[in-house]
C-alpha cells in the first residue's frame, strides 16, 4: 500500500507541475537614466517624467526612492499632462494560453492631504499616444495611499499580448495643485501554468463524472493533436490521435469505476484534468 501511494504521489505531482516565473524586462531607474524611454509633455509646461528622481522633504530627507517621478506642484501649481513610454517589450516567445504575462509597478504620492494624483498606465503594440488611448487594456486610479504616502504594488494582467512585441505608458493627468507621482520597479514577468491551469484556462470537460461518454473542447479553438488518459498508478489505459480537431467525444464506457488523468497535447503546451468513471 505505502509503495502505491509514494506512485501515485509522485505521478500527482508529474501531471499537475507547478507554475515557474520568468522576468521578462524590467526597471527600477536606479541609475537616473531614462534615455531609453520616451517622454511627452502633452500640457507643455516644460515639466515633465524625469525631471527628478527623488522628491526630499523641508529637511532634505528623501521621502521617495529613487524612481521615475512627475510633479503636480513646483512651487507652483500644475496640471500635468505627462507620458512616459517604455522601450520595446519583446513578448514573441510567448504562446497565447500557455503563461500569464503581468505587469507590476509600485506607486507612490504624497503623505498629506494633495495626493490626489491621478494616472494611467496603458500597454499598446504601438509606441503612440493615440495606440495607448485606443487600447483595452490599461489600468487608471486616483493614487489610493490617502495621507500615509504608502508605496503600493500594482499590477496589469498582459496575457493578451503573448507572442507580439509592446509598449507601456505611463500618464499622469487630469490633476492639479497636488505634489508629486513616484513610479518605480516596473517589471513584465511571464508565469507559465502548470499543467492543470493550462487545462483550466483552455478546455473544458463534460459531463464529468460520466459513465459513457466524455466531451472534450478548446475554449479558444485550440487543436488538440493528442489525448492519453492514465489511471492512478501512472498506467496508459487510452492514447487517441485527435487530428487537430478543437472538440471531440472520449468513450470511457469500458473503464473500470474510478478516477483517471486527461493528458491534452497541444502545440502550446500540455494540459491535465481529473475524470471520474462512474
Amino acid at each position: 500500500m505505502k509503495k502505491t501511494l509514494l506512485i501515485s504521489g509522485l505521478l500527482l505531482g508529474s501531471l499537475f507541475t507547478t507554475n515557474a516565473q520568468t522576468v521578462v524586462w524590467s526597471d527600477n531607474f536606479d541609475d537616473e537614466d531614462i534615455s531609453d524611454w520616451t517622454t511627452i509633455d502633452a500640457d507643455g509646461d516644460g515639466f515633465n517624467w524625469g525631471d527628478l528622481f527623488t522628491v526630499n522633504d523641508e529637511d532634505n530627507v528623501p521621502v521617495t526612492p529613487v524612481s521615475l517621478i512627475s510633479r503636480s506642484w513646483q512651487g507652483d501649481p500644475l496640471t500635468p499632462n505627462n507620458w512616459v513610454i517604455s522601450p520595446m517589450i519583446n513578448l514573441s516567445s510567448y504562446v497565447s494560453g500557455s503563461s500569464t504575462i503581468t505587469l507590476t509597478w509600485k506607486v507612490q504620492a504624497a503623505a498629506a492631504s494633495w495626493s490626489l494624483e491621478r494616472y494611467t498606465v496603458y500597454a499598446a503594440t504601438t509606441n503612440t499616444t493615440a495606440g495607448f488611448l485606443a487600447s483595452p487594456i490599461k489600468f487608471t486610479e486616483i493614487y489610493p495611499g490617502g495621507t500615509t504616502g504608502a508605496s503600493l504594488t500594482k499590477t496589469l494582467n498582459l496575457s493578451s499580448f503573448a507572442g507580439q512585441n509592446i509598449y507601456i505608458a505611463f500618464r499622469h493627468h487630469d490633476c492639479t495643485d497636488q505634489d508629486f507621482l513616484s513610479i518605480d520597479d516596473v517589471t513584465v514577468t511571464a508565469t507559465s501554468l502548470g499543467t492543470s491551469d493550462f487545462f483550466a484556462s483552455n478546455f473544458a470537460v463534460y459531463p464529468n463524472p460520466s459513465n459513457g461518454l466524455v466531451n472534450l473542447a478548446s475554449k479558444n479553438n485550440m487543436a488538440i493533436n493528442a489525448i492519453q488518459i492514465t489511471d492512478l498508478n501512472g498506467r496508459v489505459v487510452r492514447n487517441i490521435n485527435t487530428n487537430g480537431v478543437s472538440e471531440t467525444q472520449i468513450n470511457i464506457s469500458d473503464l473500470t469505476t474510478g478516477l483517471y488523468f486527461l493528458n491534452v497535447q497541444t502545440d502550446s503546451g500540455s494540459g491535465t484534468t481529473k475524470i471520474v468513471k462512474n
